[in-house]
């Protein structure tokens, strides 16, 4: 398994820090790839790093979405769900457009049903909200934190046949 891990040169560089101070050891190989995800060219980065856009790939956008513009994110999805071979998967978190507008950092939110939402941007989503995971994995979220939680997870497979 390979790692491609895309980001900005001081989160990768402070990254790396931490693992050489902690002594990790990775388990797979991991490719650091500098890019800007709301650049196209990041794909052509990512290319000349191995990735291949015919094998599956398993997409994690963790704490991002929210940052990006609404144009941004649907591009960037979207984008992915071209480039992905059959049998690609995306984890992705995200927020309701309520809580976004509630957020000053927020740049965007999901307004209406998420999953038709990924559906337009060619991806099969399932959807589950934070507190109805934490519970299924047995590690329920303080009774104020469940009524308040917005964060909304996403797993997604591309659609097939595109």
């Amino acid at each position: 398994v390979t790692i491609f891990e895309v980001d900005r040169a001081p989160v990768l560089a402070l990254k790396q820090r931490l693992v050489t101070e902690l002594g990790l050891e990775p388990r797979c190989e991991r490719r650091a790839v500098v890019a800007d995800v709301t650049e196209p060219a990041f794909t052509q980065l990512l290319a000349e790093q191995g990735w291949r856009s015919e094998r599956p790939t398993c997409w994690i956008s963790e704490g991002l979405l929210v940052y990006l513009e609404p144009a941004a994110r649907d591009s960037l999805l979207g984008r992915l769900a071209a480039l992905s071979g059959a049998g690609s998967r995306l984890g992705a978190t995200a927020t309701t457009a309520k809580r976004a507008a509630q957020v000053a950092l927020f740049r965007s939110g999901i307004d209406g049903d998420p999953a038709q939402w990924l559906d337009h941007l060619g991806w099969h989503a399932g959807i589950d909200e934070l507190p109805e995971t934490a519970a299924k994995f047995g590690r329920p979220l303080p009774a104020k934190a469940a009524t308040s939680a917005s964060a909304i997870l996403i797993d997604a497979r591309r659609r097939a046949g595109e």
